[in-house]
């Protein structure tokens, strides 16, 4: 038998198909790609109910001749409603599992609206939309949990949130979280959500020359002023608590960077940076830190206890 399209896992089962009814030949081989997606359906649906020769019989004089939905309702035992979903799926042969996803979609009006949308089903969608609360996806977008890595990763994100910002509740957080398109983002938006709040205590009040910085806001300014990582994610070291930032108001300017211990429990002096990260090796702020309790370790001493 020739064959112009492959049918993957299912090939030796068309294969006989075809034997079973000649007419499968040219319906199976010059198929486009939404049609070889509903005959695999079918296949899978024979394997899952376990129908054996009989089964394969009974779909070999079907599968061209009767509606679509009626012979996926018969072979799956459940009516699949629109089969324009096909049309979505990738051009190609998906594993087993992604037909199971794929019935279980369509046989669920929630999760049929939430991929309605959907230019494209990937194997990764159609696992993030089964796995998911059917109510969440009434809240989110499916392509969002695909993108997050699926709803455990979006529930951790959006608990984690709450306990920053407890004043938001979880649907506002999801309904923010629906701007994001690209997960490279994600730093960024957790930014602007964080924005306000003040940073721990600093462990040194400073002098009047060296101010320790005491709000996300105010962290991420600096940043974007000396033109550095501060303005990026480094905030996120300084809200947790293990680092402490000061900005050194002298000649020349610059920040300080305060880093905790985890072993000894005790702050050093990492580091100070100056525009562009360039390196700030003055002396007198050294000297200041030091005094106050706080040293700058050679990197040897600093990596040995780290």
């Amino acid at each position: 038998m020739a064959q112009s399209v492959s049918y993957g896992w299912a090939q030796p089962f068309v294969t006989q198909l075809c034997k079973l009814d000649p007419f499968n030949i040219g319906f199976c081989l010059e198929a486009d790609h939404p049609t070889r997606q509903y005959v695999v359906l079918a296949l899978r649906g024979l394997e899952v109910r376990g129908a054996g020769l009989a089964g394969l019989t009974t779909l070999a004089h079907d599968l061209s001749r009767l509606p679509r939905r009626e012979v996926i309702a018969q072979v799956w035992d459940q009516d699949p409603g629109s089969l324009t979903v096909l049309k979505k799926c990738p051009n190609r042969i998906l594993p087993r599992n992604f037909y199971d996803g794929l019935m279980a979609i369509v046989t669920d009006e929630k999760r049929v609206s939430a991929i309605r949308h959907c230019k494209q089903l990937t194997p990764k969608l159609v696992t993030a939309v089964v796995r998911s609360d059917a109510d969440l996806l009434t809240q989110v977008d499916p392509d969002l949990l695909t993108r997050l890595g699926g709803t455990d990763a979006l529930r951790y994100i959006v608990d984690g949130v709450h306990k920053l910002r407890p004043d938001l509740d979880r649907a506002a957080i999801i309904q923010s979280l629906k701007a994001l398109k690209n997960t490279s983002h994600l730093e960024t938006w957790l930014a602007k959500l964080v924005i306000r709040l003040d940073l721990p205590p600093a462990p040194w009040d400073g002098t009047d020359r060296i101010v320790p910085v005491r709000s996300v806001r105010e962290l991420r300014a600096l940043g974007h002023r000396f033109q550095n990582c501060l303005g990026q994610y480094r905030w996120q070291g300084a809200l947790k608590g293990d680092r402490a930032y000061y900005h050194c108001r002298g000649r020349p300017s610059a920040v300080a960077c305060l880093v905790r211990d985890p072993l000894f429990n005790q702050w050093r002096l990492e580091e100070i940076r100056g525009r562009k990260n360039s390196a700030i090796r003055d002396p007198r702020y050294v000297e200041t830190f030091a005094s106050a309790g706080f040293p700058m370790l050679n990197d040897n001493i600093a990596y040995a206890i780290l």
